[in-house]
């Protein structure tokens, strides 16, 4: 068929018709037994990428540009009775290439949400592996990424996993805890007392530790409302071994009340229950309105940021925040494509402005992008110096801190605020002897940071950017 491409067809005899396509028939992807003209509209011009939101039904979002979607649209009698066939569109370096017609695997691309206004589409479908990581990470290749323990990662590329829900219906709370063992395992030598949970999440830490220590209590602290019901829910059954308070962790000496912890854990990022949500605007690969808050009640939303931030400060929101080497590029696209309405949307943008040869390999081309607008939204890098610095000054003797971090942002605050309150000597002179009156208030329990064992990262694949470091009060 040569290098014919849509929107540049041909005339009568054997040519297309200007404007039109040509859909070509062959059972099981055989010979060609007939062909269709159709118009060159419905198929997009762009070559498609794996992570485009390509080719799988009709936009189901009202006023929804075809984009890079392939449309579905009636197949002549003779596709129809053997069962489909191929659609022929631009590919790489302009060159034609043919693909399955119509799709396979029809699917929602706006899963457990509907705009205002809108039409729940009936075709919800479980959603498939991810972000993530990062939740919570990463360089992750982390949504994502994770808060509170659930694997997260800021650039997510774990599975994120769903099932169909009715439009409204609340979704379990999935909480899977990353280096649980690792955590308890930290813990153990710690003297009885409280340990606080300064990112609660589903209550998977708290629970393991209230578990292996019949002599400690837990406060946990969380900005969720949603997470804090859900592990109240989960560990009522340790009555007054447990309480929970609606804090951001950086109000962490506030929580504590005068009292010395013996340890302190932080599990930082973004959780699975926020990225399986749709409605809280968290993830990339599902629909859904532009929020990414942590604490529904706070003000700023991704919304805000991507809608009316001027195109250099979302390139430094990118670079400081995901170290986007595309930042540039993404943020012209974004000022150019306003105003963004949902998550899909701003995908669809950050995907199209990244260039074809980068889309191809590793994780999802938003992923670092959505991770940057999070931060920026729930100012997590902001509040984490400070709130490691509290929990440092709250320990009592013997008392430990540990933290999860999922991207590199997170691990250089922590490492230099661990590394900082360790420091036996003067600032760039390991060499002398430290000052009179000098005393480090830390011990590092390992000096590089630990990763998750090669069963997690398989069990549960948002752990894989997860690094823990400690240190213990002296």
């Amino acid at each position: 068929m040569g290098r014919d491409r849509p929107g540049r067809g041909r005339g009568p005899g054997g040519r297309n018709r200007p404007g039109s396509v040509r859909i070509v028939v062959a059972p099981g992807g055989g010979r060609p037994v007939s062909t269709s003209i159709l118009p060159a509209r419905a198929v997009s011009p762009r070559s498609v990428s794996p992570w485009d939101q390509s080719s799988q039904g009709t936009p189901s979002r009202p006023g929804a540009s075809p984009r890079s979607s392939i449309q579905q649209f009636p197949l002549t009698q003779e596709a129809s009775a053997v069962g489909g066939g191929f659609v022929l569109s631009t590919g790489g370096h302009g060159k034609s290439q043919l693909r399955p017609f119509p799709p396979s695997t029809p699917r929602n691309p706006f899963p457990g949400w509907t705009p205002a206004g809108g039409q729940q589409d009936p075709t919800t479908v479980a959603r498939g592996a991810a972000e993530n990581p990062g939740a919570s990470g990463d360089d992750q290749a982390p949504e994502q990424p994770t808060d509170s323990g659930s694997g997260r990662s800021p650039l997510d590329p774990s599975a994120e996993s769903g099932s169909p829900r009715a439009h409204g219906e609340t979704a379990p709370f999935s909480h899977v805890p990353v280096m649980v063992g690792e955590i308890v395992g930290l813990f153990s030598e710690v003297p009885s007392g409280l340990i606080v949970d300064a990112t609660l999440g589903g209550g998977g830490h708290s629970e393991a530790l209230l578990e292996s220590r019949p002599d400690i209590t837990v406060l946990g602290l969380d900005r969720d409302p949603a997470a804090l019901a859900a592990a109240g829910s989960r560990l009522a059954r340790f009555g007054g071994r447990f309480r929970a308070l609606h804090l951001r962790f950086d109000r962490l000496e506030e929580a504590l009340e005068g009292v010395r912890a013996s340890g302190v854990l932080f599990d930082l990022g973004v959780s699975s229950h926020q990225l399986d949500r749709p409605e809280r605007g968290f993830s990339y690969r599902a629909g859904g309105p532009l929020d990414m808050r942590m604490d529904p009640s706070s003000g700023l939303t991704a919304a805000d940021v991507v809608n009316t931030y001027p195109e250099a400060e979302l390139v430094r929101v990118l670079r400081e925040y995901a170290d986007e080497r595309f930042a540039v590029r993404i943020a012209r696209a974004i000022v150019g494509a306003r105003p963004l309405v949902d998550t899909a949307e701003l995908a669809e943008t950050i995907v199209a402005a990244i260039p074809a040869a980068a889309r191809r390999t590793g994780p999802h081309p938003a992923t670092r992008s959505f991770q940057a607008i999070r931060i920026e939204v729930n100012s997590e890098l902001e509040v984490l110096e400070p709130a490691l610095e509290a929990a440092i000054e709250g320990l009592a003797p013997g008392g430990r801190l540990a933290v999860l971090a999922y991207h590199s942002g997170e691990d250089r605050i922590v490492k230099s605020v661990l590394r900082e309150a360790s420091r036996t000597s003067p600032r760039g002179r390991p060499d002398l002897p430290p000052p009179p009156g000098f005393t480090p208030r830390l011990r590092l329990i390992r000096a590089a940071g630990r990763r998750p064992g090669e069963t997690e990262r398989v069990d549960n694949p948002r752990s894989t950017s997860a690094r823990l470091r400690a240190a213990e009060r002296i």
